[in-house]
């Protein structure tokens, strides 16, 4: 919501922060990393986490680029970068840990 107007409607944010199917996923090319947990899925343009309690969505982007809205704990992390190298799971293990650690600073936890 921005101005106590809601933008996007509930039911999209509720669609997405369902997600797809973990068993499909976990048989797909992207089950590797931090993905490799069992947790995730893909729905809608959107890479969801159900990891218990890091449940969120994510855009992801190519160079490093991301959105990662954590619903439970209220926060939504926007980095832009501008990596040599399109995709890396090197990356994506770094940028999730560190999205982790920033909401758990924000959280008090």
């Amino acid at each position: 919501s921005f101005n106590s107007q809601q933008v996007v409607p509930e039911s999209v944010i509720a669609k997405l922060a369902k997600g797809g199917s973990r068993k499909v996923f976990s048989n797909g090319p992207s089950m590797h990393g931090v993905r490799g947990d069992g947790h995730w899925s893909y729905c809608s343009q959107w890479w969801v986490r159900g990891t218990p309690g890091h449940e969120a969505f994510t855009a992801i982007g190519i160079h490093g680029q991301f959105i990662y809205i954590d619903l439970t704990r209220n926060v939504a992390i926007v980095k832009q970068s501008s990596l040599p190298v399109s995709s890396q799971d090197v990356d994506l293990d770094f940028n999730i840990n560190a999205f982790d650690a920033i909401i758990a600073y924000l959280s008090g936890k």
